[in-house]
């Protein structure tokens, strides 16, 4: 339909417009809304749509709303394997900030549980382990994060993030020398080297035997 899609892309310039140094949102989700009504027709568009008022309404706080977006694209056999994962991360993200623990793992229950790629699958253990790390359960939480590490062609991002994470759950679990020993393999490559400079001191001095 080339009236249809012509429609599309007007409506995505202007909900790129109004989005641009995030000046207007509640335009954007407007825009969105309208969107999503006039492809009734088109599955893919409708599920690209749901996702970006999804991330809209997170970022308003109306969470039940981007609940209802998130589930419904979770729950579509239709969908790519990829996209419904990170609906099931959306999902989670949502009740982790509303100290809802046990759904959240089970949103990532459910996302762990495709067939995804490992990548994605990272994402999905990483957020699992803050969501253990969250629940004060530090044990399950080295358990997912070193779970990330085991995985294979993940973003050297992702991988010094999780090293960083696990070194700091180790150091709450009291195993202050693997935890120094991680916080020194990041050190110069981690986004923030204060933070890791000022770990390795703590635990450098947490190791000096107090001066008589």
């Amino acid at each position: 339909n080339p009236e249809g899609n012509g429609r599309g892309e007007v409506g995505n310039s202007l909900v790129d417009r109004a989005l641009a140094g995030g000046k207007d949102r509640k335009a954007a989700v407007e825009w969105l809304e309208a969107m999503w009504i006039e492809e009734a027709d088109s599955p893919a568009r409708k599920r690209d749509i749901r996702t970006r008022l999804a991330e809209l309404y997170r970022v308003a706080r109306k969470y039940e709303r981007a609940l209802e977006l998130w589930s419904a694209v979770a729950e579509d056999a239709d969908a790519d394997v990829v996209e419904r994962a990170r609906a099931c991360r959306g999902l989670a993200n949502i009740y982790m900030r509303r100290l809802e623990f046990e759904l959240a793992k089970e949103s990532l229950g459910y996302c762990l549980a495709l067939e995804i790629p490992d990548t994605v699958r990272a994402e999905c253990l990483y957020d699992l382990a803050q969501t253990y790390a969250g629940l004060g359960d530090m044990d399950t939480a080295v358990v997912q994060f070193r779970s990330v590490l085991a995985l294979s062609n993940i973003p050297e991002s992702m991988r010094t993030l999780t090293v960083f994470m696990l070194a700091d759950a180790l150091d709450q679990k009291g195993d202050s020398d693997e935890a120094l020993a991680l916080f020194e393999s990041i050190d110069g490559t981690y986004p923030n080297p204060k933070v890791v400079e000022q770990r390795i001191e703590f635990l450098q001095n947490k190791k000096k035997p107090a001066k008589k």
